[in-house]
């Protein structure tokens, strides 16, 4: 029996074809119009494909994020032209202090958000990968918060790189339990590393994209990330990272998303500016070319999260 059927039977539809038998409908209208409404609610959720509804908890870690990404990005952006005024040097550390707790819990609340995410899609990956960000930003100055980011942005980004290839099978990458989720994108990483190995050039140098750039970006960013931490050689994983991370931002460029068009652009900023940056000798020159950088991630992240229902569980 169909959905429309059923409302078709309900009380309320008895009361309006039955005529004089409707006298025993009267004995409760709100029974009837209570019912024949969840119904017709049943009916509409039914038809945009997804019941989901977030803790009111959560929404509130949600627009926490979100604000707290507005601020990082205003804060760097205000900041970068005014680290190379002439203002006192104590006072311009001060500036630059203050920039950098701002975006550090700009990464606490991003990243509480994106495990409670991650555990909303039962994504163990998404899961370590935003915890991570939480905590890698704060064992650095603003100079290497993008590069110590590498890691836990591998870890959260590799369900981008997954989902072309599942969201088939589980809508907007949502798991029935963490045991899949693991299963399902270890699976799945594997068959991108065979493709990437047997036709390296082809899975790069094409204008679409199933995966194979955003994993390839997670790879690179790993890597960077942890040779960094290993070595404290910035200036070999440093130039690793930054070019890194358009493979994942070319993943949103070859979309038919205008949104996430735009994004990927400003991601791509994040990661021009943080490798211009190295380029000063001068502390200050240098520290203004990272805010841009950060200004840039934090713009592009926004507008990615509203780009796509996997991007974010819906609320």
């Amino acid at each position: 029996m169909t959905k429309t059927n059923t409302i078709a039977e309900s009380p309320a539809m008895d009361f309006a074809l039955q005529g004089q038998e409707s006298h025993v409908q009267l004995a409760s209208p709100s029974f009837a119009m209570d019912e024949n409404r969840d119904q017709l609610t049943q009916l509409a959720t039914d038809r945009e494909g997804s019941s989901y509804q977030a803790p009111i908890w959560k929404k509130n870690l949600d627009k926490a994020a979100t604000w707290s990404s507005w601020v990082a990005f205003a804060s760097n952006l205000l900041a970068a032209p005014m680290i190379l005024m002439k203002f006192s040097d104590k006072t311009k550390k001060f500036i630059e202090a203050s920039v950098n707790n701002i975006l550090n819990m700009s990464f606490v609340f991003y990243g509480a958000s994106g495990v409670a995410n991650g555990k909303e899609k039962k994504n163990i990956f998404m899961m370590l990968g935003f915890l991570g960000e939480m905590i890698f930003p704060w064992f650095g100055s603003l100079k290497y918060t993008y590069l110590l980011r590498g890691l836990p942005t591998a870890l959260d980004q590799l369900w981008v790189a997954t989902d072309p290839r599942l969201k088939d099978k589980f809508k907007d990458g949502i798991f029935p339990d963490i045991k899949t989720g693991f299963k399902e994108v270890s699976k799945m990483l594997g068959t991108l590393t065979k493709e990437f190995i047997q036709n390296p050039l082809g899975t790069i140098l094409t204008k679409e994209t199933k995966g194979h750039h955003a994993f390839l970006s997670s790879v690179g960013s790993a890597l960077a990330s942890i040779g960094y931490m290993l070595t404290g050689k910035e200036g070999l994983f440093g130039p690793l990272r930054d070019l890194s991370g358009p493979l994942f931002d070319w993943a949103m460029l070859a979309t038919k998303n205008k949104l996430q068009n735009i994004s990927g652009i400003f991601f791509m900023f994040e990661s021009v500016f943080d490798f211009v940056a190295r380029v000063f000798d001068g502390h200050y020159p240098r520290i203004a070319c990272n805010m841009l950088s950060h200004a840039c991630g934090r713009f592009a992240l926004e507008l990615y999260k509203n780009s796509d229902s996997v991007a974010t569980v819906k609320v």
